[in-house]
């Protein structure tokens, strides 16, 4: 368990913002459960990305809405046996993109379920601890423009049997940690329908990217962070070996949408559980 620093409700808002700034690596945020909204929002806004903040059982529905919707960049919010399930879909629903909620062997199986049930556009962290079978539960409980992240230490085979119940439309987060090797494998075993997210945080060079790229099947994408070059965006968009779609914030459409329209113009077919790109269909980089 992480080293962890409270901060209760009574905290100095210019010393709570202090400590939140320079809240050490590997360390976690710890909030009181009755802090005022504004003071719990203004702490989490001071925080360095990729931080982790750890909420109460006493944690109400709106502060741990408001905790959420400031969490920085690559955040982690990790909830304590005991945190209702209203809380937890609150979160669930209200996370934005590249921001992250925890599931680990603590988390009551209630709990787990209305968090990857009720998550909209965030991203879900499941612990490589958990059984088979409630990983493969909870994974294909995601909707649709969900993403679930991949961590560098997740067994192989937990990560093929993740990646391979991954429902349509949802994403694909790679850890900044996982070796070119790995990276290159998972991304060959993503569904059509199904992509890969590159957080903006991420400090991937061009050429591993590229990789990725070239290992995605037809009909999936990659989403690529706005840290890109316009001639590196051009390069991959124009090499003929990637078949995938190449999105950038400029051009992305929601996940659903486009396995929508894969459906749509028949280029999407369902064979027993799984779903493949039609055979007669010629898609490469979709405009359709």
């Amino acid at each position: 368990m992480r080293p962890s620093i409270r901060l209760e409700d009574t905290v100095d808002i210019t010393y709570g913002r202090l400590v939140a700034r320079n809240l050490p690596i590997r360390h976690v945020l710890q909030l009181s459960g009755s802090m005022k909204l504004e003071t719990a929002q203004s702490l989490i806004r001071a925080l360095p990305n990729a931080s982790v903040v750890l909420l109460d059982p006493s944690t109400t529905v709106d502060l741990a809405v408001a905790i959420a919707s400031a969490m920085p960049l690559q955040g982690l919010l990790m909830l304590e046996p005991g945190v209702s399930v209203e809380v937890a879909r609150g979160i669930a629903k209200t996370l934005p993109t590249d921001r992250a909620v925890g599931i680990d062997s603590q988390t009551p199986f209630s709990i787990a379920e209305a968090i990857v049930s009720s998550l909209s556009k965030g991203t879900v962290l499941l612990d490589p601890d958990l059984s088979e079978e409630n990983l493969i539960t909870l994974v294909e409980k995601l909707n649709p423009n969900a993403e679930l992240y991949l961590s560098a230490k997740t067994p192989c085979e937990k990560a093929d049997l993740m990646i391979k119940h991954l429902p349509q439309g949802c994403s694909l987060l790679l850890s900044e940690h996982i070796n070119l090797e790995t990276a290159i494998r998972v991304a060959s075993l993503i569904k059509t329908g199904r992509g890969i997210r590159i957080s903006e945080e991420f400090s991937w060079g061009f050429s591993k990217i590229l990789s990725i790229a070239k290992s995605l099947p037809e009909g999936c994408w990659l989403a690529l962070p706005n840290t890109l070059l316009p001639k590196q965006i051009t390069a991959l968009r124009e090499e003929p070996s990637i078949q995938c779609l190449i999105n950038t914030s400029e051009t992305a459409e929601s996940p659903s949408v486009y396995a929508a329209r894969l459906t749509q113009f028949g280029l999407l077919s369902k064979s027993g559980s799984s779903v493949q790109l039609a055979s007669n269909s010629n898609l490469c980089h979709p405009t359709l």
